[in-house]
């Protein structure tokens, strides 16, 4: 930097001050040192919450004075995760609970900062149903068919006597009426479903 003009940039400088000779005193210059300091910033990011299998928000950062780079980094608790938690540069996909953290790098005239947001990806709800094809007393008996277990949860089969409206001991085997209740499990991505 050279120039008559005071700097506004962050940096080290020199003033120098000339002196111009006059009838009685000759010319006369002097010099002082001087800093412009980096200015710091306050910076925030905010990220919504989601839903499993749905569109992922993005983080949004504010107060990013100088326009620095951003960087991203992921951590938390994957639902059904290891206890080491989820650590990555990469945006997470899997249902659970999160901290984004965005680190923005020195600029000329602004120091470096970090800031955080925390953020769930929820479990995605279910809507299974089961069919189940009548059948003739003697003959083999016929399978439930479940569908929209989308997480693959574990599930258990109960059968009611549609007569007495009580339930059955395991499978009905006598010619009646029944109907049929299929509990799906919560799984690390979905929730429990009937």
């Amino acid at each position: 930097y050279n120039s008559s003009t005071k700097p506004t940039n962050a940096g080290s400088y020199t003033v120098t001050a000339t002196i111009a000779a006059t009838n009685n005193y000759n010319a006369a210059s002097c010099s002082d040192t001087f800093t412009i300091y980096r200015a710091n910033i306050s910076p925030s990011v905010t990220m919504t919450n989601w839903t499993y299998g749905s569109t992922a928000s993005n983080p949004s950062i504010s107060a990013n004075s100088g326009s620095g780079t951003v960087t991203y980094t992921y951590t938390g608790t994957v639902n059904g995760g290891t206890t080491n938690g989820y650590n990555s540069s990469t945006k997470p996909t899997n249902a659970g609970s999160y901290t984004v953290t965005a680190t923005i790098a020195q600029t000329n005239n602004y120091n470096a900062g970090s800031c955080s947001d925390t953020f769930t990806i929820n479990r995605a709800n279910i809507s299974p149903s089961v069919t189940m094809a009548n059948w003739t007393y003697g003959n083999t008996a016929s399978t439930p068919s479940i569908n929209g277990n989308s997480g693959g949860g574990t599930y258990s089969i109960s059968y009611i006597d549609a007569s007495s409206l009580q339930p059955t001991d395991g499978n009905p085997v006598n010619a009646g009426n029944y109907g049929i209740t299929v509990s799906i499990a919560q799984t690390n991505n979905y929730n429990s479903g009937s």
